[in-house]
């Protein structure tokens, strides 16, 4: 009802709905209190492909009035999906950009992908914050290169629009250099310690930078460095970055391993793996 209301600029659409589900229409409440109601998917799909022969200009402006109502109502998957379809760049960017690290830490990075591919990539394209999205989605995909394409048109678009430089746009985009690590371990670490040091104490964030300075550490031979960056990002993620907290078990087990500690080795890795099982995690070609 409430919904209704609003998409449709009227009042006592409730009651509308309830007269509704007493007629021989297929409409049925889904709540002891029928303020939700649910129709067949084939009927809804008729209704709309009859809006849109008879009114096509209408729908976009429906979905963006249920946007922003599921986002005044912190439903933040519908207010997501009727911002793509009403074709909101910068609302759907501004609402995946801040759940991103939610979607992708609980194995449903497939949700990304299929609202940006109701996107064209010209427009994902011209918005700094869902370039972004679209940069760490493939990421996990294991595509680094579609990565920093991705990386680099939100990078251009934050210096078009130096009101969106803000330090957490910035730092997502250090990120993904970070892990390509074209100059190397060195460099590596660089791009991940400016991003560290450009988000907050509390940004989750922080997790995959502690996880990227100490593989960097790693690789250089600092092992001192690496287990107090993967230990760091193993306490920064356990609440709520799960793949970090995963891969940073699992670089402190190769660790480990190397030093001849088979039953530590073990452990960590263990956890490293009920981690990612967990959180459904096992899609992600950066959880091998």
């Amino acid at each position: 009802g409430p919904v209704c209301d609003e998409v449709l600029g009227r009042k006592q659409s409730a009651a509308v709905l309830a007269e509704l589900a007493r007629s021989n229409l297929p409409l049925a409440p889904v709540d002891s209190s029928h303020v939700r109601y649910r129709l067949p998917s084939l009927f809804r799909e008729m209704l709309q492909t009859d809006l849109r022969r008879s009114e096509p200009e209408l729908q976009p402006v429906l979905h963006g009035r249920a946007a922003e109502w599921y986002r005044r109502a912190q439903d933040v998957d519908r207010a997501i999906e009727h911002s793509c379809r009403a074709g909101d760049v910068e609302q759907t960017g501004d609402l995946l950009w801040v759940n991103v690290l939610r979607y992708l830490g609980t194995g449903e990075n497939d949700c990304i992908q299929r609202w940006l591919s109701g996107l064209s990539a010209e427009r994902v394209a011209g918005s700094a914050r869902l370039a972004l999205v679209a940069a760490h989605s493939h990421l996990a995909l294991g595509s680094v290169a579609t990565a920093e394409q991705w990386a680099r048109h939100a990078t251009a678009r934050m210096g078009e629009q130096p009101g969106l430089s803000a330090a957490p746009e910035r730092a997502g985009a250090l990120i993904i250099e970070a892990w390509a690590a074209r100059s190397g371990p060195r460099g590596m670490a660089e791009h991940a310690t400016r991003a560290y040091e450009l988000l907050r104490d509390d940004d989750p964030w922080r997790a995959s930078c502690c996880f990227l300075r100490g593989t960097a550490a790693l690789l250089i031979g600092d092992e001192t460095e690496a287990e107090r960056r993967l230990q760091e990002g193993l306490i920064r993620g356990e609440a709520m970055v799960p793949d970090a907290t995963a891969l940073c078990l699992a670089q402190l087990a190769v660790m480990a391993a190397q030093r001849d500690q088979p039953e530590l080795a073990f452990d960590l890795a263990d956890r490293a793996g009920s981690v990612v099982r967990a959180h459904r995690l096992e899609g992600y070609r950066t959880s091998a």
